[in-house]
């Protein structure tokens, strides 16, 4: 286990123990009180009635005050160290305030007060298992303290049957402490465990967002042409055979517009092919300025582009053809090294009829841009 994991599984014990604490504490008054009110009806004095709850009810307070400043510094080590250390030596006072109730004068004159007293000790031991098993000193801490007095008064009286009781309060002591430590394990490894699959859960998500972006960039390798950035041909095809339910049941017919970049070979040639992939990666951003959302543009081949116009008629595809190549046409297009290239397109164009390919479409506009070729260039014709 990573250093990390294992602090936050020490600070979750330290602030369940701090927690448990706490409420214990706050809640403790319901025992000591009803067990004073049982046995002020019988031969022990209210003043020492008194005194044995003020004594408690003071530790308990202590430890209360301890506790709940430990739940909100749960994650400073040295502090959470500080009040463990703590924590033993005050549930230890607390459980010998508790225990001295054998001690209480008269308490022996009748019998119901005594096996009332020794039941509620048994209860309150027993309890204190769940309370304070996480830390050890104060499980321990707790129980010699409330065993103590019994043991010492059972062992100052010296007969067989007294020695019987202080051996069985040794049994009872060292089965609280050995419950306690399963105890204990058992919730240090359901902690672990949470912990555990919270890490994993995480590493999951992480892993899942890393494939999940992989597979994005993946896709969108896939999809576009690594120069220009715009689509590739197979991305084009992808995205046209989407949309052919809809392009037959609209209204308006779709177009494709088939763009060549003039004399480009000459660029190349004379400028070299860095040269040359910039003009066209200018020329596919002049391009899409001119374009919809709706539209697409993808690389045909060499410097050839075709673009798909969604809901157009043939007077909009022709207007938005020209208005690509003025686009193209409208100024110089600057080179890395300051030199400036004026570069035209020619381009031809072709409506999708309703049961047409995409190749189909090209093949027709492919043949108009022949025609603007051999017209004089930068130009569009249908």
């Amino acid at each position: 286990m990573s250093a990390v994991f294992c602090k936050r599984v020490e600070e979750e014990v330290a602030r369940r123990a701090a927690e448990s604490e706490y409420s214990s504490a706050m809640s403790s008054f319901v025992g000591y009180v009803t067990q004073a009110l049982v046995l002020l009806n019988h031969p022990v004095a209210w003043p020492m009635l008194l005194a044995w709850v003020m004594s408690i009810a003071s530790m308990e307070g202590i430890n209360c005050l301890l506790a709940g400043r430990a739940r909100r510094h749960y994650q400073d080590e040295q502090a959470m160290s500080r009040y463990l250390r703590m924590h033993g030596l005050g549930t230890f006072l607390c459980g010998l305030c508790w225990g001295s109730s054998a001690w209480l004068p008269g308490l022996e004159a009748d019998s119901l007060p005594f096996i009332v007293n020794i039941f509620v000790m048994v209860v309150v031991s027993a309890l204190s298992i769940n309370i304070l098993c996480l830390n050890w000193r104060a499980l321990a801490g707790f129980n010699f303290g409330l065993l103590a007095p019994t043991l010492v008064k059972n062992a100052m009286q010296g007969t067989r049957l007294s020695w019987v009781i202080c051996l069985l309060i040794l049994l009872a002591f060292g089965f609280i402490q050995a419950y306690g430590y399963k105890v204990r394990r058992l919730v240090r490894s359901e902690i672990r465990g949470r912990f555990s699959t919270e890490r994993l859960t995480q590493d999951l998500q992480a892993k899942n967002e890393e494939l999940t972006a992989a597979l994005s960039v993946i896709e969108r390798t896939a999809s576009e042409d690594p120069l220009t950035k715009c689509l590739n041909r197979r991305a084009l095809q992808e995205r046209f055979g989407r949309q052919g339910s809809r392009r037959k049941s609209d209204a308006q017919a779709y177009g494709v517009i088939m763009i060549d970049a003039d004399h480009f070979k000459a660029v190349n040639d004379a400028h070299g092919h860095d040269a040359g992939d910039q003009v066209l990666v200018a020329l596919v951003q002049r391009v899409h300025a001119q374009l919809r959302l709706t539209d697409a543009c993808a690389r045909w081949g060499g410097e050839e582009f075709v673009c798909m116009i969604a809901e157009v008629d043939e007077a909009g595809l022709l207007a938005t053809a020209e208005r690509i190549r003025a686009g193209i046409d409208d100024a110089p297009i600057l080179l890395t090294n300051a030199t400036a290239l004026q570069v035209t397109a020619s381009m031809g164009v072709a409506l999708l009829l309703p049961h047409d390919e995409l190749e189909d479409a090209v093949a027709r506009a492919d043949g108009a841009l022949y025609r603007a070729k051999h017209g004089g260039r930068n130009r569009v014709c249908r």
